[in-house]
């Protein structure tokens, strides 16, 4: 039996939350509707939203509906009659009406409407004593039989989730918790992140893995994604399959059940996942109504949102269609430009999970965004968004940024540079003279190297930045003077030993500074000017 979800309606509110707290516990797990395997969830009105949120999850309508209604409320006939006729509106067919009060000297209410036999939903009357728990296993058993008829959807639909909070994983990543509206979530599977239309790879927690059905689900979950930041992700996102469902600011609305006309720009408000997104209303020709939302959402045609229309109505609208920026239906972003987002948000999680490390091995980025099979896994869409050091990839301009200890081990290392600038220097000797050990005196200039503070010689050698460039320098004088450029004359001109003035003009040669024919040497030829023939 697949589980399913119930809507919980409070009238007054407050008697929805004392129900809740009341079917937390039962005689056994498998009666406690909140219990992790059971039949059935329980989803309350969204906080500080309308009751007419319990009803819908990510477009798609609960299954059941429980009416928590305390009998001394005043207008009780007429309360629960207005919640059933909605339920039935929306197509859900069973609805369970919780009395909550003492069982004895109280008048019954009477159900009219849909419950009275009309077409509408089945619906159910039990009394609960919430002070001695008297009517509580009646209405679990009610809730568990009507859930038994509850008819499950076909066989491969496409998973669907609505985000109903976010948090962050201990093993890196986003830690979500979802409503399934259709579908099943397994370990590893594709799926969109909507509406941003992100790809990603669904994670489950090792105590959730074989938890839920192998074909089919609905309740709540908790899923992990994987190189995705937190703060990327709102109440509301959707995390699905279906291609059907895509990202606009556009939809077109059939109109609401009570037929109130629609003002061509008067402002209405869409209640989702606890998040509120305001909108322009038109209306069409057809009848319809065209919403303008302030930001992207994310629907199917067929999908039912919740409307919060002028004058403080709220009232349920199928989505007709979704309306892309030029008034055709809106289409996916095209795959480099998602692969691209997917790198960088993947980078920038990695840089703040490890800020000291100079970037992310490339076949780790490959694996989290691209296709393991692709020949290029990091090709063209990288070009110009990723820096890239040997194995190494990272975002334009990230800098590690080191504890102090570090740190000050750092700018030690650039200071024995600093202050030898007539010698270079190996990995260990920099390390005696800081007082370090070899390997970190290595990562230290390693770090040095990234970030312009110190020059690479042949020969594993170091030497400030600071000589290289006047070296330079002192090297364009002499070729100003002399033309051809001999080892005497520049060890003269640096003052240095011989030793530090051939390094230097060896690894002028390799940046194509020089030109070196037999003892000599000559600049070589400005930045886009052809080499001489000569």
């Amino acid at each position: 039996m697949r589980q399913v979800i119930v809507g919980l309606v409070g009238i007054p509110d407050e008697s929805a939350a004392d129900l809740a707290a009341s079917l937390r516990v039962g005689p056994s797990e498998a009666e406690c509707l909140l219990a992790d395997g059971s039949r059935a969830w329980l989803h309350p009105p969204e906080p500080d939203g309308p009751w007419q949120t319990a009803l819908l999850v990510g477009g798609r309508p609960v299954d059941l509906v429980l009416v928590a209604l305390d009998a001394a409320a005043p207008d009780g006939d007429a309360a629960l009659t207005q919640v059933v006729e909605v339920v039935g509106g929306l197509g859900i067919g069973g609805c369970v009406g919780a009395v909550l009060g003492p069982r004895t000297g109280r008048r019954p209410i009477r159900l009219c409407g849909p419950g009275s036999g009309t077409a509408g939903p089945r619906v159910q009357r039990v009394l609960c004593d919430l002070a001695t728990g008297g009517g509580l296993a009646s209405l679990r058993r009610a809730l568990l039989g009507e859930a038994s008829r509850v008819a499950p959807p076909g066989e491969g639909s496409p998973f669907r989730a609505l985000v109903s909070s976010v948090g962050r994983s201990p093993f890196g990543g986003a830690l979500l918790r979802c409503w399934i509206t259709s579908g099943a979530a397994r370990n590893g599977d594709p799926a969109r992140l909507m509406p941003e239309g992100r790809d990603v790879r669904i994670g489950l927690p090792a105590h959730r893995r074989g938890a839920w059905p192998a074909s089919v689900a609905a309740g709540q979950i908790e899923v992990t994604l994987a190189g995705v930041d937190p703060a990327d992700v709102t109440q509301g996102c959707v995390i699905t399959s279906d291609p059907s469902v895509v990202a606009s600011r556009r939809l077109r609305l059939e109109p609401p059940a009570e037929g109130r006309p629609i003002a061509d720009g008067s402002r209405a408000d869409l209640l989702m996942g606890g998040r509120t997104i305001s909108a322009a209303l038109a209306s069409t020709d057809d009848g319809g109504i065209d919403a303008a939302f302030d930001t992207l959402v994310a629907f199917a045609p067929g999908d039912l949102c919740l409307i919060r229309l002028p004058g403080g109505v709220t009232a349920p609208c199928q989505v007709s269609s979704v309306i892309g920026d030029a008034g055709a239906a809106a289409q996916p972003e095209p795959a480099d430009a998602l692969l691209r987002d997917r790198a960088h948000r993947t980078l920038r999680a990695y840089h703040e999970r490890f800020p000291v490390r100079s970037g992310m091995p490339a076949a780790e980025l490959a694996d989290a965004v691209a296709d393991p099979d692709a020949p290029d896994r990091l090709g063209a869409w990288a070009v110009g968004m990723v820096e890239r050091e040997g194995g190494l990839v990272r975002l334009p301009g990230f800098q590690p940024t080191l504890p102090d200890r570090q740190q000050a081990l750092y700018e030690r290392v650039v200071a024995c540079l600093a202050t030898s600038p007539r010698q270079a220097l190996r990995v260990e000797a920099v390390a005696a003279e800081v007082g370090a050990r070899p390997d970190a005196a290595r990562a230290m200039l390693a770090l040095a190297l990234r970030r312009g503070d110190a020059v690479e010689l042949p020969t594993s050698l170091y030497v400030h930045a600071q000589v290289l460039a006047d070296a330079r320098a002192a090297l364009e004088a002499c070729a100003a003077e002399r033309g051809a450029v001999e080892v005497a004359a520049f060890r003269d001109r640096i003052g240095a030993g011989r030793k530090l003035a051939l390094l230097l003009l060896e690894r002028f040669d390799e940046d194509g500074v020089t030109v070196r024919t037999g003892d000599v040497r000559r600049l070589g030829p400005a930045d886009g000017e052809p080499p001489s023939c000569a």
